[in-house]
This record gives C-alpha cells, structure tokens and sequence, in this order.
C-alpha cells in the first residue's frame, strides 16, 4: 500500500508541475519497516494563521479551504480566494485550495497563485464524470 501512494503521489506531482525533490523527505516510522519509505506532511488549514502555523510545524505542503461553501465540509466556512491569495504570497511550500471549486470558479482560484487545485463535487457532481475530469487535467 505504501509504494502504491507514493507511486500516486509521485506520478499526481509529475503530471502537475510539482518538484518533489524540493519538499523534504522524512522517514516513516523506521523503527517498524525495515525497508526505508517516505511520505511527505499535508496539514489542512482554514486561515492565513492556520497555514503559517504549519509552515513552522514543518509541513512540506498545506492545503487551504474551503475555498467556497462546499457539500463535502458543511462546517467549515468558506475562507475566499483573498485567503487564499494571502496563503500563497506568505508561504513557500506548495499550496493546494480545496473545497466547492467547480469548472467555473477554477480560473479564478488558479489566479490566485496555488500550485494545485483539488476538486471532488465539481467533478463527482457533474453530467458526465469522464468528460469533467478529462477538463480539469487539462486545464491551464
């Protein structure tokens, strides 16, 4: 299962522009596995605080979100895109928004200086799944 998400991980970056060799590998738990692994350290944040905070946490990517009010976290309050905007001039590590981003906000979100864009209901909630999915990867 491990070398399956890295592997994921790994071509999901490739295809989108991220340089893994620029985030810091770290261990996963050496005492147990024998064979040497890595994973990197996402940290969900909801503010400009939130995202800092985690920076000096040591995360090698933060995701922030929700960008929009979304289905998928009703509790959480949308943070904007000027959030967001101010997570990306702050921070330098990869930056993901998340949450309630559809085909129609997606330029506006990408302006905003984000490394990657993750979507789910803009894509699980369309007409035709195939046809949503093969947009986005291509989008840009």
């Amino acid at each position: 299962i491990l070398e399956a998400q890295r592997f994921i991980g790994h071509f999901f970056a490739q295809n989108v522009g991220l340089d893994l060799k620029k985030c810091q590998k770290r261990p996963i738990f050496p005492d147990i596995f024998r064979k040497k692994s890595y994973f990197y350290i996402g940290r969900s944040t909801h503010s400009l605080a939130q995202a800092v905070q985690a920076v000096g946490e040591g995360a090698d990517y933060i995701g922030i979100g929700p960008v929009f009010p979304t289905q998928t976290k009703p509790e959480y309050e949308a943070v904007g895109l000027q959030t967001v905007r101010d997570v990306c001039g702050r921070v330098k590590i990869p930056v993901v928004a998340i949450g309630g981003i559809t085909e129609k906000s997606i330029q506006d979100v990408s302006a905003t200086g984000v490394r990657i864009i993750a979507m789910v209901t803009g894509i699980t909630r369309a007409e035709s799944i195939e046809e949503a999915v093969k947009k986005m990867v291509f989008f840009g």
